[in-house]
């Protein structure tokens, strides 16, 4: 099986070398799973994987941050719904 290699992935493998370990950190002080912020540190970069177009960015944790942010939103707009269920 021949696998189609991801033209982003050395840019992302980059990124997550770099600043993986500052972004769980600061997940974690986000959120009180530690299981629940390294879901969300991987979903960052799984989301980066994702996009068509990707440049290095000037500032690398706000960029990861800010993605970060869009994924807690979610998380916690999800267990809101869920507890008003």
């Amino acid at each position: 099986m021949s696998s189609v290699p991801n033209p982003h992935s050395e840019l992302v493998g980059a990124l997550y070398r770099d600043h993986r370990g500052w972004l769980l950190a600061w997940l974690r002080r986000n959120v009180a799973c530690p299981s629940r912020a390294e879901d969300l540190s991987q979903d960052t970069f799984i989301r980066l994987l994702g996009r068509d177009e990707l440049r290095e960015p000037r500032e690398p944790r706000a960029f990861l941050v800010a993605i970060a942010k869009g994924l807690l939103f979610d998380y916690f707009r999800r267990a809101a719904l869920e507890q008003a269920y």
